[in-house]
């Protein structure tokens, strides 16, 4: 019973940890919509076939 209380504890305190933003996102922001920007997504899976 102890386990299940801290482990419910500790994934309610580390939720807000995931919605933080990282520097990456606001230099995505920043530059939205803006002419002469092109934003490039390469999926993970992609990069692992290439290699």
């Amino acid at each position: 019973m102890k386990k299940l209380v801290l482990i419910s504890i500790i994934a309610a305190l580390s939720l807000p940890s995931f919605s933080q933003k990282s520097p990456v996102d606001d230099l995505f922001e920043k530059y939205n919509g803006r002419e002469g920007v092109l934003t490039l997504r390469i999926r993970s899976f992609r990069i692992s076939s290439a290699g």
